[in-house]
Order: C-alpha cells, then sequence, then structure tokens
C-alpha cells in the first residue's frame, strides 16, 4: 500500500513538473504573442535550447547550474519555482479528491483529472496576473467551458436529472453570476481603479467552481490573503494607496482554498455562527 502511494505521488509530482514547464512556455510565449510550438530559446543569446536541457528542475540545478549552455547568462528563478510550483499543487490536488490514497475507479479518475486541468488553467492565470498584470481571457473561456462540461456531465449522472432545478449545476451558475456581478459593480464604482475587467471575468469562472454556498467564504478569503502584501508593502515604503496590485492570484488561491478545504469552512462558519 505505501509503495503505491508513493509511486503515485512521484507520478503526479513529475507530471506536475512538465506541465510546470509547458506553463512556462504557454505564459512567456503568449505575452510576446508568439506560438508555442517549436523548441526553447535562451532569452538572452536566443540559441534553441537542446531537450536535455530542458528537463524540468533537473537541468536547471544539476546540468546547468542555472546558467545558459551557450552564452553563461543567469536563466529566470521563474523557471524553477514555477515548475516546482506545479508538482507541489498538483500533489495536493491529487491528495484533496482521493486519488493518492484511493483506488483506481472511474469516478476518481474523472475527478482528479478534472482538478488538475482547472489547477493547470487557475495557476497560469496566477502567474502571468502576477508578472504582467494581465488574465488572458482565453484560459478563462477555456476554465469555463472546461468546468461547465464537468458538471454538466456529473448532473447528467445523478439521480436529479431532469428532475430538480436545486442542483450543483444551477448552484455553480448562480455562484458565478454573484462574484461576477460583485466585481462588476466595484469595476464600474471605480472607472477601473480598483479592480480589472480581467478579474470580473475570473470572478464568473472562480463563483461557478465553489457555487453559491462559498461565494462569501472566497470573497472574504481572497481580500484577507490580499490585505498581507498589500499592507506589508505600505509599511515598508514599496507601495502607495495608488499602487496597482494583481488581484486575480489572491482570488484563485482563495478559490483553492474553498474548494479543496469546503467542508471544513463550512463547519468553521456554522461553528461561528451557533
Amino acid at each position: 500500500m505505501i509503495e503505491i502511494i508513493l509511486v503515485k505521488l512521484i507520478i503526479i509530482f513529475v507530471l506536475g513538473l512538465i506541465f510546470g514547464s509547458f506553463a512556462n512556455v504557454v505564459i512567456e510565449r503568449g505575452q510576446a504573442k508568439e506560438g508555442i510550438s517549436g523548441r526553447s530559446k535562451c532569452d538572452s543569446c536566443k540559441q534553441k535550447i537542446n531537450w536535455y536541457d530542458n528537463i524540468p528542475l533537473v537541468s536547471y540545478f544539476i546540468f546547468l547550474k542555472g546558467r545558459c549552455r551557450q552564452c553563461k547568462d543567469k536563466i529566470a528563478w521563474q523557471y524553477p519555482i514555477v515548475e516546482a510550483l506545479f508538482g507541489g499543487v498538483f500533489v495536493l490536488i491529487a491528495w484533496r479528491t482521493g486519488f493518492i490514497l484511493g483506488f483506481l475507479d472511474q469516478s476518481e479518475i474523472i475527478n482528479t483529472s478534472f482538478y488538475l486541468s482547472i489547477g493547470f488553467i487557475l495557476l497560469i492565470i496566477l502567474i502571468w496576473d502576477l508578472k504582467y498584470m494581465i488574465i488572458p481571457d482565453g484560459l478563462v473561456v477555456g476554465g469555463l467551458a472546461l468546468s461547465v462540461c464537468y458538471f454538466g456531465y456529473q448532473y447528467f449522472i445523478s439521480p436529479d436529472f431532469l428532475m430538480s432545478i436545486n442542483t450543483d449545476l444551477t448552484r455553480n451558475f448562480l455562484g458565478g453570476i454573484l462574484i461576477s456581478w460583485f466585481f462588476y459593480m466595484m469595476f464600474a464604482f471605480s472607472k477601473g481603479r480598483w479592480i480589472g475587467g480581467g478579474d470580473v471575468k475570473l470572478g464568473f469562472l472562480v463563483g461557478f467552481l465553489v457555487g453559491w454556498k462559498m461565494v462569501y467564504s472566497v470573497l472574504l478569503i481572497t481580500y484577507i490573503i490580499g490585505a498581507i502584501p498589500a499592507i506589508y508593502l505600505l509599511i515598508r515604503g514599496k507601495a502607495t494607496m495608488k499602487t496597482r496590485i494583481p488581484f486575480g492570484p489572491f482570488l484563485i488561491i482563495a478559490s483553492f482554498i474553498s474548494i479543496f478545504w469546503k467542508e471544513d469552512i463550512i463547519l468553521l462558519w456554522d461553528k461561528l455562527i451557533k
């Protein structure tokens, strides 16, 4: 049993590293309006990178020692950090969905595959927004389409199919409407100074993922998490009240917490209310 768990952990972590490496390509080439096909190049000398110098984490730390093989310039820390982040988050997702400790049945595979896929999309948005303060519409639309297919499938195979409108799918759409409406009001009132249009669209995706019951929790966690770096930067004099700070990463972190610790959050709210 322990050996099986260990094998699953290794497979999922390596899978995360691979997708993290691909995410770096998507982000940097997407920002530069380039296609994602073709071999990677050094940011400095533009020489093509050999396949054995492109192995996630291993090439950076062992083969290249953090420098380009051709020009010897330093390779940005973004690449190994993103790869390791994806590896860690993929393991966390697989753990919380029961894939690591459970048996490989169809439901478990479908659930884990979906949350790994949506996690991949959300992490790309997080890093993209953090670095460039842009939330690509294509990723949000892709994530929403994937989510509608997944929750639609869950509704189709459920006993509630064509029997009730009070379903997870209905609650998901309501969650998306509530969060995006809240952000749109902020966007309109501040004329885009407090929040961007991309955050409004991302809000619909996050709200759809968590459902209307978790809307308040997502918003509360988002603003608590966002307040920490904002207060720190203000105290250190590295930001002012007019400094723009990407909002998407905080919303995405809050969505991960709300999705994978949903039951714990609900129990906590019940205790606080009582």
